[in-house]
């Protein structure tokens, strides 16, 4: 059996993984949305977006005005929907989708990058 830290080291690549995975995931359904719902475009909503991780939590950056669009023209679902979405994929992922096989992929990950290191 794994001690505790290996396990809270196995949780947190998981969680990891998810937030990065679900973050990129956003940004394309969003990207969909606006291309889908503005015509007039300058390029700053699409190209000044970006979402990154930091240990266990997800950060997403966006003009701030891509928000009072949403709010402006409530039609557009250009923030919200695509937000929510996000929310509840996280958290549903980290809900049900630590299984063993899981936790075995992310230990045989973590063997590699330490056998990689190991070899230096």
């Amino acid at each position: 059996m794994a001690d505790i830290g290996q396990d809270d080291i196995l949780r947190g690549r998981f969680i990891n993984r998810v937030l990065k995975e679900e973050g990129q995931n956003y940004l394309e359904r969003q990207t969909r949305a606006i291309r889908t719902k503005l015509t007039e475009r300058t390029g700053t909503l699409l190209n000044k977006r970006r979402s990154y991780v930091t240990g266990t939590t997800l950060t997403v950056e966006f003009p701030a005005y891509l928000r009072f669009l949403e709010i402006r023209k409530r039609t557009l679902r250009i923030y919200n929907r695509p937000t929510m979405r996000m929310y509840n994929r996280v958290a549903e992922r980290l809900m049900n989708d630590f299984t063993q096989e899981t936790q075995d992929e992310l230990r045989a990950e973590i063997e590699a990058i330490r056998a990689r290191f190991m070899a230096k």
